[in-house]
């Protein structure tokens, strides 16, 4: 039997994937990501929690966590296959300097600004502008008690700058691999179909009416999304 094991994005929360949880037809366990000292040591506490028979899916920062456990976890059953929500798989060279920059930024912000107004101007980021003001008021709710600490840890941490570009190994990963972005999230369209085109057993869905978050803002085709590829996972077709 697949079991999913669901990884939150950048100030996100295991509870951000409660209305996916009830609608699988799979169990499922949203964790939270580890507090580690570098992105190698939080793959490998994240890869101590998967048991076999494992899907992974990851949301932005989350799918590329997942991304990473893979190729750890590839000589072994554990990973049955990956659903990577709105991710990517690095940086080239010439471009992480500019982003750990701009990440060192960020993490000057969070420690600086009260959290409701870092929060808010984090999600009137290009990349969420499919939201509306409710959504965004309802995600400032929902976080009024995050660790900030624990948050600018995590950016430093796991910055994309600081993680390995995985782009040249997507084609040796052999696991099924479901790409999902959003229909209204370009940037990311345009890297999901870079990724499936460079993996051997990869699909790409684009849901329709949905930004950066898919599976909060179109949670019901999400779902469709990730039962039909672990039924398929389970009957070989895969």
């Amino acid at each position: 039997m697949i079991s999913l094991v669901l990884i939150h994005g950048f100030l996100g929360v295991p509870d951000d994937w409660h209305e996916v949880q009830a609608a699988l037809e799979f169990p499922s366990q949203a964790i939270e990501i580890p507090n580690r000292p570098d992105w190698e040591t939080t793959l490998q506490a994240i890869c101590q929690e998967l048991d076999s028979n494992t899907v992974l899916v990851g949301y932005s920062l989350g799918a590329r966590l997942a991304l990473g456990c893979s190729f750890k976890l590839r000589t072994t059953n554990r990973l049955q296959g990956l659903v990577l929500v709105s991710g990517q798989p690095g940086l080239a060279e010439t471009a992480r300097k500019q982003r750990w920059q701009h990440d060192l930024e960020v993490c000057q912000r969070l420690r600086t600004n009260p959290r409701d107004t870092f929060i808010r101007d984090w999600y009137q980021q290009n990349v969420f502008q499919s939201l509306e003001p409710d959504q965004i008021e309802a995600f400032v709710d929902s976080r009024r008690d995050l660790d900030v600490e624990r948050q600018v840890d995590l950016m430093l941490t796991c910055s994309v700058a600081r993680q390995p570009d995985y782009w040249s190994q997507l084609s040796c990963l052999e696991l099924p691999v479901a790409v999902v972005v959003g229909g209204l999230d370009p940037k990311y369209v345009e890297i999901g179909r870079r990724m499936n085109h460079e993996l051997p057993n990869g699909e790409f869905h684009k849901v329709a009416n949905s930004g950066h978050i898919v599976h909060r803002e179109q949670h019901e085709l999400f779902v469709g999304v990730v039962n039909d590829f672990c039924r398929r996972i389970l009957e070989g077709d895969r």
